[in-house]
């Protein structure tokens, strides 16, 4: 799409969510990604409390750089094994009002806890802008 703006003319921004933040965006718009705008929940990689060791571990592990959602993956799935261990269940019934309550540090966070909706409640927003051909942070807003 961005392409496509560039060749019939379009002079202004692409604005997109969380799916545009991406490396193979920046190679399929190529020049014509200059400008863009992106947003994705949480902070940049290299800000979140645990990234820098996420990140070497999963290089290590998976020979490749840390794909976008993977840190929230890995909070994700640790949060829910720890409610599960403070259960001492795996039965949803059991497990579901242990993680509404659960407040714990992780890759992305060093406070997750979650509200009476479900939601998280330091939830982070990270704006970006393609510039020189790569993602640059414009501004995160949040806790």
């Amino acid at each position: 799409m961005a392409k496509q703006m560039r060749q019939l003319g379009v002079t202004s921004r692409l604005f997109g969510g969380e799916m545009v933040k991406t490396p193979n965006f920046l190679v399929l718009a190529g020049s014509a990604a200059d400008g863009s705008v992106a947003s994705l929940a949480g902070l940049p990689l290299a800000q979140m409390p645990g990234g820098g060791a996420f990140a070497e571990k999963y290089r290590v592990r998976f020979n490749e750089e840390v794909q976008v959602y993977a840190p929230f993956a890995y909070d994700g799935a640790m949060t829910l094994i720890e409610a599960m261990k403070r259960a001492d269940s795996s039965d949803p019934a059991k497990v579901l009002p242990v993680l509404a309550k659960i407040e714990r540090a992780g890759v992305t966070s060093a406070r997750i806890a979650y509200d009476d909706r479900g939601d998280l409640r330091e939830g982070t927003i990270t704006v970006y802008e393609v510039t020189g051909g790569g993602w640059q942070v414009l501004e995160a807003v949040g806790p």
